[in-house]
C-alpha cells in the first residue's frame, strides 16, 4: 500500500491514500491466512449460521437478489444444502461473518438465472483463451 500519498507529485497534504481507489485497497476481510490449513477451524467457521460465500458456476460469478438490492453473498448452508460444491475456500472473517468462495458446475447458470439469481458475463476476446500449441513460447528464429 502507498501510505505516503503526499510523497508523489500532484498530491497535496491529506491527499486520499491512492490504494483506496482501486477495488481490493481497501479490504474488511481478516484474511485468517495462518488458520486456513487447520480443517477443524474452516469446518467450524463453515458451520456458523452467519457464514456466507461468493458462488462460481463454471467461470461465471453469480449473484443473489436480497430484498431491493443485489449481493454477490449467498448464504453458506443454503449453498451446501442445494448443489454439488466442488471446491470450497476459506477467504477469512469479515467481522464476525465467515467469507468463503465456493465453485459448483457450470452447467448450473441458467439454472441459478431461471430461479431469479443473475450471472455476471465475462465476456472472453481471445486473451483468455489457452493456444492450441505451445509453440508462441519458443522464441523466433531469425
Amino acid at each position: 500500500m502507498n501510505d505516503n500519498a503526499s510523497g508523489i507529485a500532484g498530491a497535496g497534504a491529506g491527499a486520499e491514500e491512492l490504494s483506496a481507489r482501486i477495488g481490493y485497497g481497501v479490504n474488511t476481510i481478516e484474511r485468517l491466512s495462518e488458520r486456513r490449513e487447520d480443517a477443524a477451524f474452516v469446518a467450524e467457521r463453515a458451520a456458523e449460521p452467519s457464514a456466507v460465500t461468493l458462488l462460481i458456476a463454471g467461470d461465471t460469478p453469480m449473484l443473489r437478489r436480497a430484498g431491493g438490492s443485489i449481493t454477490a453473498l449467498f448464504p453458506l448452508a443454503e449453498i451446501a444444502g442445494r448443489e454439488t460444491m466442488l471446491e470450497r475456500a476459506f477467504l477469512g472473517v469479515d467481522g464476525t461473518r465467515p467469507v468463503f468462495a465456493t465453485l459448483i458446475s457450470g452447467e448450473r447458470v441458467e439454472p441459478l438465472k431461471q430461479a431469479g439469481d443473475l450471472g455476471i458475463d465475462l465476456p472472453c476476446r481471445g486473451w483468455c483463451r489457452r493456444p492450441s500449441s505451445a509453440s508462441w513460447l519458443r522464441p523466433r528464429r531469425s
